[in-house]
């Protein structure tokens, strides 16, 4: 579980940086940034369709990392794992604490 909550938090720091380097490495998990680019409606919460919206942007501006296409969790999903008690948005407070576990993890 922690190895995939770990997965979910990288691939969303990919998702909102809109950008992948050339060299491999982790991307900095920053819930601000995520919310300021996400949050379309400006409520404070990340809905599922604004999630989606966003993923859907990542996938037409992504390019192929070093020619080999980069292996995605699917973005239905990815929020599923997010969205800590099921009330079909994202908020800060979950996005800071999958920032502060995966911080924790590291340390």
């Amino acid at each position: 579980m922690q190895k995939k909550l770990v997965f979910v938090a990288t691939g969303i720091a990919v998702l909102v940086s809109g950008a992948v380097s050339a060299a491999p490495q982790r991307p900095k998990m920053e819930p601000a940034v995520m919310m300021q680019q996400l949050d379309m409606n400006g409520n404070g919460q990340i809905s599922k369709k604004e999630f989606l919206q966003g993923a859907a942007r990542h996938a037409d501006q992504a390019s192929p990392q070093n020619g080999k296409a980069r292996k995605r969790m699917n973005p239905e999903e990815m929020f599923a794992r997010m969205d800590r008690n099921d009330d079909g948005v994202l908020t800060r407070a979950e996005l800071d604490r999958m920032a502060k576990e995966r911080q924790s993890r590291k340390n």
